[in-house]
C-alpha cells in the first residue's frame, strides 16, 4: 500500500487536494472516506441524487447533479 499526497480532485471546475491510498490489483478508481467528506461538509441527497460539498477556501457550496444509472430497474408485479 501507497499514499500520495496533495491530489486534485475537480467537481463542477473546482479543485479539492485529496491524500490518496494506492490499492494494488484492485477494480476501485477512487474511495473517497467520511474524513475526507467531513472536512468539505459533503451532504449526499441520495432521493434527489445530489450531493452538495463546500468550495476550497469558501463559505459557498457547489451542488453536483448525479446522472441516472443506465442499467434498466428491474420491475416486479404482484398478482393477487
Amino acid at each position: 500500500m501507497e499514499m500520495v499526497y496533495q491530489i486534485p480532485i475537480e467537481f463542477g471546475g473546482h479543485s479539492f487536494p485529496t491524500n490518496m491510498i494506492v490499492l494494488k490489483d484492485q477494480d476501485i478508481d477512487v474511495i473517497l472516506g467520511m474524513n475526507w467528506m467531513a472536512q468539505r461538509r459533503v451532504v449526499p441527497d441520495i432521493l434527489h441524487r445530489t450531493i452538495k460539498m463546500q468550495l476550497p477556501d469558501s463559505d459557498s457550496y457547489l451542488l453536483i447533479q448525479l446522472t441516472t444509472p443506465k442499467r434498466e430497474i428491474e420491475q416486479v408485479h404482484v398478482t393477487p
